[in-house]
């Protein structure tokens, strides 16, 4: 089963003010219509660079507690999208427990920022020691990097420079909570990802990455339970097959559950974690 990435779907408290700052902020693309989105309806869809998708729909509950926990994008040049967050007023709070101007246990640098409704998105800025670009010839196209020697002095927050746009992103990674890794990595293999690397921190394994074919996307699988950290408010993940009905079929063979919808069909995880699946078709 060929399985990609379609978008991440983001409980949102206003869907015009949210769509505002993905569209100026993040400069991605209003593309409400895709995958069913009405901002009449309360929900609308907007586009990264890379084509990647993030769906927003309207809720009056913000908080509620999902095992999909954070969404990650990545940049070709994190030193700019760093300085273009500062100038534009961003917080850009550094991922807990690293600091600045540290690498994260993956060999990533880490931002965070939060949109309007509170919801965190992952800024990563990648070193030849980034994990996430073992294997590179399977990484269509090759994701630039930067220098460990470039990253910005920690005591001069705002470097100058002469840019002062968002650089290029790519949707890199989803990440998931889970009380059972190894049943969740059994999972994801079954709906056509497979394992990229294993991190281990004073031998615990603390993530554990899932490829999607030969497309950049991942799932961080981490310990965890519902909620943790409080990220934010991620309803589902949208996915698309080259083949809706020998999905289904290869996934009920499979022992999964699936449940036919108008675009395709949903199945749930262990986890509680809600996927659905659209055909290949709807990601043009």
């Amino acid at each position: 089963m060929k399985t990609k990435y379609a978008y991440l779907a983001l409980e949102v408290n206003d869907i015009e003010e949210n769509v505002k700052w993905y569209t100026d902020i993040l400069q991605c693309k209003d593309v409400t219509g895709r995958f069913g989105t009405d901002k009449a309806k309360g929900s609308a869809c907007v586009e990264l660079n890379d084509g990647k998708c993030l769906v927003l729909r309207y809720s009056p509950k913000m908080g509620v507690k999902s095992h999909a926990f954070h969404g990650c994008i990545g940049c070709d040049d994190f030193l700019r999208a760093d300085n273009y967050f500062v100038k534009r007023g961003i917080k850009t709070p550094y991922q807990p427990g690293v600091g600045w101007g540290k690498q994260g246990p993956c060999g990533c640098y880490s931002i965070f920022v939060s949109d309007p409704s509170g919801n965190r998105i992952e800024v990563h800025g990648y070193t030849e020691k980034s994990l996430q670009l073992k294997k590179r010839e399977e990484i269509l196209p090759l994701i630039p990097m930067i220098e460990d020697d470039t990253w910005v002095d920690p005591k001069n927050p705002c470097t100058p420079s002469s840019e002062d746009t968002m650089p290029p992103m790519r949707f890199e990674h989803i990440g998931l909570f889970t009380e059972n890794v190894d049943k969740c990595v059994t999972f994801l293999r079954k709906i056509g990802f497979r394992i990229h690397f294993e991190l281990y921190v004073k031998d615990v394994r603390t993530y554990t990455y899932i490829k999607c074919n030969n497309d950049f996307f991942f799932f961080e699988v981490s310990p965890g339970r519902p909620g943790m950290n409080g990220y934010a408010n991620y309803r589902h993940v949208g996915l698309a097959v080259d083949d809706v009905d020998a999905a289904i079929s290869e996934l009920e063979e499979q022992g999964i559950k699936t449940t036919k919808t108008e675009y395709g069909f949903d199945i749930v995880d262990q986890d509680g974690v809600t996927y659905e699946f659209h055909p290949m078709d709807a990601l043009d």
